[in-house]
């Protein structure tokens, strides 16, 4: 493995913050002070002194020889003197070479030292944030979903919000990540006993419903293009609404415009494209539904405008179920979830403990072996979930408990405990995964 500084850990040993700030005591390691060390004396020490603390920073104890010992300070005041802040302006100041060559002697020492005494520094507990709990759901179980509608916004902090240090838990997050993993283990199993939900779809504001959109089928102008994951085998209503100014009902004595429904590119036929039903089978399914390019009725766009109003619009679209249950059907996310079938009740055990090792190995980004406790845990809950219902309920149960399981939502390096405090060691090719 690559013996770069990202591959290697340091035994925690104090905090990590008071590490950074006092660097190593590397002593004795320059012969002779910079050449322009004299720059410090002569243009910084006036402000920046233990009477005056100009910044915080007090140049007159600090010695050219234990520059890694400070190594916080430097860095700053290199990036001061790099661009041009330091010495402020109005004060007396060397040339810009001066200062950049002064700049560059630092940053030098400082570089060396540090390749020959690295500091890789400690990994945090760090907490997947929403995008990556689900990308995670999306690699463990072959299902995308919407966290948006599962999970509180994460804290950010100067404009990051995949931030260890700034990713705190609560109770409300703590309850949010309970019921979400029982949403998706549901979604993911295909649970036929789940109950019809509302799902909205809009199009996007500022986008114009007046010309053809890439990705619509031809002839057509306005719409929407979206992926749905349809939980079962089953009926789904779909409600197609309007912009403000028309229903779908067309002018006094005219016709309702027509609309270009698709699924997976095959075109749908209703008897009202406004509210109806059809049959539609489980797993992600890509929907496009659009207004057919055509004049209507001469002048009446004219009169709309005239009137105040505006031509037709597609504004929504609002799926409802599922009805008439027939199947959880053949979906990326079972196929992802059931490795193995049990052939009789005796095999149900086994086979849901290969299941939940395959899957605890992916969630928890570490090999997992069949006898490993946390696989002990899980089916626990999968022993609850089959004496509640079946064999397909108690893989949900456990996959609920995956889901909500710390070494799922963190990741997390364990501390080595055969080196001593403070030193350096190699990570393993998992941890570095």
């Amino acid at each position: 493995m690559n013996g770069g500084f990202e591959f290697m850990r340091t035994r925690w040993a104090i905090a990590a913050t008071s590490c950074v700030t006092l660097g190593y005591a590397v002593t004795g390691w320059a012969a002779a002070p910079p050449k322009h060390w004299g720059v410090l004396d002569e243009y910084c020490t006036k402000c920046h002194n233990t009477t005056d603390w100009a910044g915080g920073v007090a140049f007159d104890v600090l010695n050219a020889d234990e520059i890694a010992s400070d190594s916080e300070t430097w860095e700053k005041t290199i990036r001061k003197l790099e661009t041009g802040m330091m010495p402020p302006a109005g004060k007396p100041r060397p040339s810009r070479a001066v200062l950049e060559a002064f700049a560059g002697e630092l940053a030098t020492r400082l570089d060396k030292v540090s390749v020959a005494h690295p500091y890789p520094g400690t990994k945090s507990l760090h907490r997947l944030n929403r995008t990556e709990y689900a990308n995670a759901v999306r690699d463990v179980l072959g299902l995308q979903v919407d966290v948006s509608t599962l999970l509180p916004a994460d804290d950010s902090a100067d404009g990051f919000d995949n931030i260890a240090d700034v990713l705190s838990v609560s109770p409300t997050l703590i309850q949010s990540y309970i019921s979400a993993a029982m949403k998706i283990s549901r979604a993911a199993v295909g649970d036929r006993t789940m109950q019809p939900t509302l799902v909205k779809y809009s199009a996007p504001p500022g986008l114009s419903q007046q010309q053809h959109i890439e990705g619509l089928p031809l002839g057509t102008r306005g719409g929407i293009r979206f992926t749905h994951n349809f939980p079962l085998d089953a009926q789904y209503e779909f409600r197609i609404a309007a912009g403000a100014g028309f229903r779908f009902a067309g002018p006094a004595g005219g016709p309702a415009p027509r609309l270009d429904i698709t699924l997976n590119g095959e075109p749908v036929k209703v008897a009202d494209a406004r509210k109806f039903r059809m049959k539609v089978p489980a797993g992600p399914q890509t929907i496009t539904i659009a207004l057919v390019e055509q004049r209507r009725w001469a002048g009446v766009d004219d009169l709309y405008a005239k009137a105040g109003g505006r031509p037709d619009n597609f504004d929504s679209v609002t799926i409802n179920g599922p009805f008439d249950v027939t199947g959880p059907g053949d979906t990326p996310s079972r196929r992802a979830i059931f490795i193995c079938r049990p052939g009789d009740a005796a095999s149900e055990a086994p086979c849901a403990r290969q299941i939940l090792t395959h899957l605890a190995t992916r969630a928890y980004r570490r090999p997992v072996r069949s006898d490993d406790p946390s696989v002990d845990l899980l089916m626990q809950f999968y022993n609850a979930g089959r004496k509640a219902r079946d064999f397909e309920g108690g893989i949900q149960q456990a996959v609920a408990r995956l889901l909500a399981d710390p070494q799922f939502l963190y990741r997390m390096e364990v501390d080595r405990t055969d080196v001593a405090d403070g030193a350096i060691y190699r990570i393993s090719d998992v941890e570095l995964a």
